[in-house]
């Protein structure tokens, strides 16, 4: 309570002084001079104790509305009435139409205090076009524990023309991949826990043979997660694969961390990712891989129809156990992680993959950031991730938790996500756990010499939006092994290749000016 007591303060201070500068984060112990700045403005005005005026934020979010969302609403408004004294209007942008409709709400200047964004929904251009507010001096009058429980390495790769434009949503450093797996087949076939991608195929081989209704492996049939493709997120030392900054398929790729821009149309054969190609190409034709890949909708392994899935993070959800389980009671999944866990062995750029992001319309920045950093509050940020405790969930240790109610399912991504607060599921194996862990501690990276560059497409735009019409007919049949990975490629580049080989020239062009500007 004295905290929120200080808090509300500094806030009436500064709204006194507000022709008084504070120094932004770029200057050298900038932040820690604001924060001091602002502690003594604290302490100076403790016994205050005033309340704020009341407001209602609105916050948009992806997807739908949790069934018992109002119910956790109303519980963080009692929490802040006697101090922020803030009412919440979350409101629910359905993921089908959540680009649409954020052009027309911020293209419109609609009174929208916080929302989600990401770069597939425009983020970069959104920031282009001036939607969104800055946010460094907020970070410093309102937001320590924001920016800290994410740090100066998340916050610094996520800038736009060297300012703060959005809050970067992650709980790890690194978004990870895995493959999934039924456990219970693995265990039933005797078979010890998989190590490697070696022992992964064997399993897949023993499937086909003891399972013939079964399909061996499903692999994603988009780009990211598509069977090849899974190298650029599991790589480690010495070669880095990583997918480039201009797409998210690997026709254009990072490797070994040397600045260079590698066009898949150019490949050579004794790169890794075509070895990859073309083990995707002997596991498809030796029946491994599901040879409906290209149409099927759906996760088969949830159906209880596939054996091996290929996907992003390191856990299995909660909610596919349950799903498997409610068509055969005695399926269970587990993931096969395939990391070095060692330190420097995996490469980052500390990019997150969600923002939340505070529009210039809004008129109530300061409380929107003040609301932001009570999120950040262990008790608070729980009622907010999980739902209300003894309801919706329950903790399991100091940093796991188990659901017990699905009525109000997990949210973290799209508003509050941070490594320090977010809790690991109480179902996740030792291995699971192990890699959580990892993954959330900055300390265990190499940080790649492009943290922080940031690709404008502007002057490639056209070539942008013709790849994007020719991709889809090659991408993922290449990817997965669907097609001949020689005649694929030729067909693809003989449409393609003037469109991809201009977006590498420019992406390398700026790559190049800025490690010249590193040096």
């Amino acid at each position: 309570m004295k905290k929120w007591s200080l808090l509300i303060a500094a806030a009436i201070i500064v709204t006194v002084i507000a022709g008084c500068a504070v120094k932004g984060r770029n200057n050298d112990n900038s932040s820690e001079s604001a924060k001091i700045s602002v502690g003594s403005e604290m302490e100076s005005n403790s016994t205050t104790g005033t309340q704020l005026d009341p407001v209602t934020l609105k916050i948009v979010l992806p997807g739908d509305r949790p069934a018992d969302m109002d119910s956790v609403i109303a519980e963080a408004e009692k929490r802040m009435k006697d101090t922020l004294n803030i009412k919440l209007n979350v409101v629910f942008y359905p993921f089908s139409d959540m680009k649409q409709k954020m052009e027309t709400s911020l293209a419109a200047g609609e009174e929208i205090d916080l929302i989600w964004d990401n770069l597939a929904r425009g983020m970069q251009s959104h920031i282009s076009n001036g939607y969104y507010a800055p946010l460094d001096e907020l970070l410093d009058k309102y937001g320590s524990a924001v920016y800290s429980m994410r740090g100066k390495e998340m916050f610094d790769a996520n800038k736009y023309g060297g300012k703060y434009y959005c809050i970067p949503l992650s709980s790890q450093f690194k978004q990870g991949a895995h493959y999934e797996i039924r456990k219970d087949i693995r265990e039933a076939m005797g078979i010890a826990p998989i190590t490697s991608k070696a022992e992964l195929l064997d399993f897949a081989r023993k499937v086909k043979a003891a399972y013939p209704e079964m399909v061996p492996i499903m692999s994603g049939n988009s780009a990211p997660t598509a069977w090849a493709a899974l190298l650029l997120k599991m790589s480690g030392k010495p070669d880095y694969y990583k997918v480039s900054d201009a797409f998210d398929s690997p026709v254009l790729y990072y490797k070994n961390d040397d600045g260079k821009v590698y066009n898949l149309f150019d490949i050579d054969e004794n790169d890794a990712l075509w070895k990859e190609i073309m083990e995707a190409r002997m596991i498809y034709q030796e029946g491994l891989i599901n040879p409906d890949i290209l149409s099927t909708q759906g996760d088969l392994i949830t159906q209880g129809k596939a054996a091996v899935f290929s996907t992003m993070d390191l856990t299995v959800e909660q909610s596919k156990q349950i799903a498997i389980k409610s068509i055969q009671p005695e399926a269970q999944l587990e993931s096969v992680i395939l990391y070095d866990l060692e330190p420097d062995s995996l490469l980052t750029d500390y990019k997150a993959w969600n923002f939340l992001c505070i529009p210039e319309s809004s008129k109530n920045k300061e409380r929107a950031m003040m609301f932001l950093e009570w999120a950040h509050e262990k008790e608070n940020y729980d009622l907010l991730a999980y739902g209300i405790e003894g309801v919706h969930w329950k903790p399991v240790g100091e940093d796991k938790y188990e659901v017990i109610s699905n009525n109000y399912r997990w949210y973290p991504y799209a508003w509050i996500w941070n490594p320090v607060l977010d809790r690991i599921p109480s179902y996740v194996t030792e291995q699971e756990y192990e890699a959580e862990k990892f993954f959330r501690n900055s300390d265990n990276f190499k940080t790649s010499q492009l943290t922080g560059f940031v690709f404008d497409p502007t002057s490639v735009q056209n070539q942008i939006a013709q790849h994007s019409t020719i991709e889809g007919k090659y991408v993922s049949a290449l990817l997965n092994g669907v097609m001949d990975p020689v005649e694929c490629l030729e067909k693809w580049k003989a449409e393609d290749y003037n469109n991809v080989k201009a977006v590498q020239e420019e992406l390398q062009k700026q790559i190049d000016m800025f490690l010249a500007g590193q040096l």
